[in-house]
């Protein structure tokens, strides 16, 4: 079954997907309690832009969220999310005592942020 707020999602896709700094889109569906989430990845830097310019077509989103048959609850809510799987992390992992020393001088890397609807 199709539902209405994944036609609302559909709609404002187009939206989404021109954000600047765009690592992903995911939609999670719990099968058992009937509720989704629309999580937006981007990285650290463009989603402090995206931030200040208050999250530019967010609300319009969860209005029409909001407006669709059955919906009961919508909450907004800003994660940051470490890949833990790639080589890259696990080669951080182990050298964690070694960054330690070299954290004065080292470059700070970027980290990805999100947005859940």
């Amino acid at each position: 079954m199709y539902s209405h707020d994944q036609q609302v999602v559909d709609g404002h896709v187009h939206s989404i997907r021109s954000l600047d700094g765009l690592e992903s889109i995911h939609r999670v569906v719990c099968e058992d309690f009937h509720d989704w989430k629309l999580i937006v990845t981007l990285h650290e830097s463009n989603f402090a832009v995206w931030e200040c310019d208050s999250f530019t077509f967010e609300s319009e989103i969860l209005k029409e969220i909001e407006a669709c048959e059955g919906v009961t609850m919508i909450e907004t809510q800003t994660y940051t999310f470490v890949d833990l799987t790639t080589a890259e992390a696990k080669k951080r992992d182990e050298g964690e005592e070694e960054k330690e020393e070299e954290k004065k001088g080292a470059k700070k890397e970027e980290k990805e942020v999100g947005v859940v609807w």
